[in-house]
Parts: C-alpha cells; sequence; structure tokens
C-alpha cells in the first residue's frame, strides 16, 4: 500500500458539531461534492448517483416544508388513529421544561 493511503487513515477524523456556521465556502463545498459525486464508484460505471445541495435561504424553505410536512402528518395520525385534533407545534430539542412532579390524570368523557 501506498503512504498516502495510510496517512489519509491516521489523519482521519469525525466532527460531532453541526450548526449554520459552514466552515468551508460554498464555491469550495460544491466543487468538493461534483469531484466526489464524479469519482465514487457506481454499479457497472453507471455514474447515476445524485446530489441535491440547498445553501442559504433554499436550505431554511426546504427545512420550512419538511418541518410543515411533519407536523401535518402528526397532526393527521393522531386524528386517524386517536381520534383526537390537537395543535402541533414542533420546537427546538431539549427546548421544553421538564415536567416536577407528579403528572396530570386525564380522564376521557367522550362517549363512543
Amino acid at each position: 500500500m501506498n503512504n498516502d493511503f495510510y496517512q489519509a487513515i491516521e489523519g482521519r477524523r469525525s466532527i460531532y458539531s453541526i450548526s449554520r456556521e459552514m466552515t468551508i465556502s460554498d464555491e469550495r463545498l460544491e466543487k468538493n461534492l461534483w469531484r466526489i459525486l464524479k469519482t465514487m464508484p457506481s454499479p457497472m460505471n453507471s455514474q447515476s448517483a445524485r446530489i441535491l445541495l440547498l445553501l442559504n435561504h433554499h436550505h431554511d424553505r426546504f427545512w420550512e416544508i419538511t418541518l410543515e410536512a411533519l407536523r401535518k402528518r402528526i397532526h393527521d395520525e393522531l386524528k386517524s388513529e386517536l381520534g383526537i385534533s390537537a395543535h402541533i407545534k414542533l420546537v427546538e430539542p431539549r427546548s421544553i421544561q421538564r415536567s416536577e412532579g407528579k403528572a396530570k390524570r386525564i380522564i376521557d368523557k367522550r362517549s363512543i
């Protein structure tokens, strides 16, 4: 094996922090993704892989659409499975304060 391969393995690292801050330019990201796409192996050299890169307001809009679809799906499944209609508000992870004390009992007084 050539030394470049071993250096790449020894120098590898994982980055777990995810944020909105970009550590490389949009142009560099696009160039790197294009290079990866062109050089990655594919069955029978079909080059069938695709990448969709959404930056800036396109990225934000994608997540707005996705979260709205998720909110609607949760609402519809609650209605379908439990027969209840609820206002669904999606919030950031760990942003809801933990409840203290006993949980409140809920009595279902519906006539089914």
